[in-house]
């Protein structure tokens, strides 16, 4: 998808002197008495190519300009003037409809709010002007604003892209409508070929019998240093050493086969899914560290609990020494493993589309039976590279 082209700076009056070349209204040079922010505004309005209403382009917030009253408004403001401009492709503008002054004011106006907060201007002193220019090639628009109170607005870059990207949305709006139909599709199939591999693994993990003696004896020593745990028995309320116990387990039952494929799958899905929308490698986090399986700890905690009060029951000694039946210890871990496996369960495949859209089955089914007709296969899912800001 092509590119909305963004270039944005200020003006200053007292630097009028440069931008004295703008002065190029029509052939030859007219000399006006005017600063700076002025004249750019002259130039914009006037302009070969620009759009005109009457004998200038210029609109604004309201319905009608009176270029001579705009042009003293701004000759006595005395702050920074910052000045954007927005540029398509000939053959995009005339596509999407942004080959024209009305198209533009009606964008411009929907988004003053954003304008607005993106300045750090309050909306009420908020002033803006812009005119379309009819360029061949790369048709565009040049926009002023300012605040009424020179005490406020601010242009931060990563602000200006946000913007940038709003506008986007916008103008590409049905355009996007189809990119995020086909990802969805594809993501579809994509997250229930992955649900169906993860299923199987999850269902052999619940199904554990014999789990590793390894995995057992370190929930036998966190059973027996629970003891000494007075608070909660929650993972964040842990003081470090029973915290690292803890991460150890984690990290050997990671170790094991079924759950090193099944965290191998849950994360080359996630790194499919954000590759449609993300140009950026996911990092990938050892299991103990993963946000989303954080669940894990606290039901290590649980069970090693729930071990701890088995054993120490005056039922289950037969001296005074303390002894661990092996069944137990057994039935412990056995039943981590099934919420192992229910945990996996929960966080097989994301909550929602990592696009941050859903499109309903109607307009899913309409645009498969029209791929269909165009001699597309049932699975045959295009990738469509969306746009990227420039700056």
């Amino acid at each position: 998808m092509s590119k909305l082209i963004q270039k944005a700076g200020f003006l200053n009056p007292k630097r009028a002197g440069r931008y004295m070349n703008y002065i190029a209204t029509r052939d030859g040079v007219e000399l006006l008495d005017e600063n700076a922010d002025s004249i750019y505004m002259r130039y914009i309005a006037t302009r070969p190519r620009a759009e005109k209403h009457g004998e200038h382009g210029l609109f604004g917030a309201e319905d009608t300009v009176d270029l001579e009253k705009a042009t003293q408004e701004l000759q006595a403001h005395e702050g920074n003037v910052w000045t954007i401009i927005y540029s398509l492709r000939r053959e995009d503008a005339a596509r999407l409809g942004y080959d024209n002054a009305a198209s533009w004011r009606a964008l411009l106006r929907s988004k003053q709010a954003d304008f607005a907060e993106t300045m750090q201007i309050p909306p009420s002193q908020l002033r803006w002007y812009a005119t379309f220019h009819d360029e061949v090639d790369h048709p565009h628009i040049h926009m002023m604003l300012w605040s009424d109170d020179p005490k406020y607005g601010f242009l931060r870059k990563d602000k200006l892209l946000h913007l940038q990207s709003i506008l986007t949305n916008m103008i590409y709006a049905d355009e996007l409508k189809e990119v995020y139909v086909q990802k969805d599709i594809a993501y579809k199939d994509v997250t229930e070929a992955a649900r169906a591999a993860m299923r199987r693994i999850i269902d052999q993990l619940e199904s554990v019998e014999n789990p590793p003696e390894s995995i057992q004896q370190k929930l036998l020593e966190l059973a027996l240093e629970m003891r000494t745990v007075t608070g909660k028995k929650q993972y964040g309320y842990l003081k470090k050493p029973l915290k690292d116990k803890v991460d150890s387990i984690v990290e050997e039952l990671e170790k094991l086969p079924r759950v090193a494929e099944y965290y191998a799958v849950w994360n080359d899905l996630r790194d499919t899914l954000e590759g449609y929308y993300k140009s950026k490698p996911r990092q990938h986090n050892s299991l103990s560290q993963q946000k989303e399986f954080r669940a894990i700890k606290n039901a290590i905690i649980q069970e090693a609990e729930r071990l701890r009060l088995q054993i120490e029951e005056p039922s289950a000694q037969t001296s005074t020494n303390l002894t661990v039946p092996s069944e137990y210890l057994l039935h412990a871990t056995v039943k981590l493993f099934r919420q192992l496996g229910q945990i996996f369960r929960e966080n097989a495949t994301p909550s929602s589309n990592p696009m941050g859209i859903r499109v309903d089955s109607k307009r899913r089914k309409k645009l498969i039976r029209k791929r269909l007709a165009m001699g597309h296969k049932q699975d045959d899912h295009e990738q469509t590279q969306g746009y990227e800001q420039s700056l």
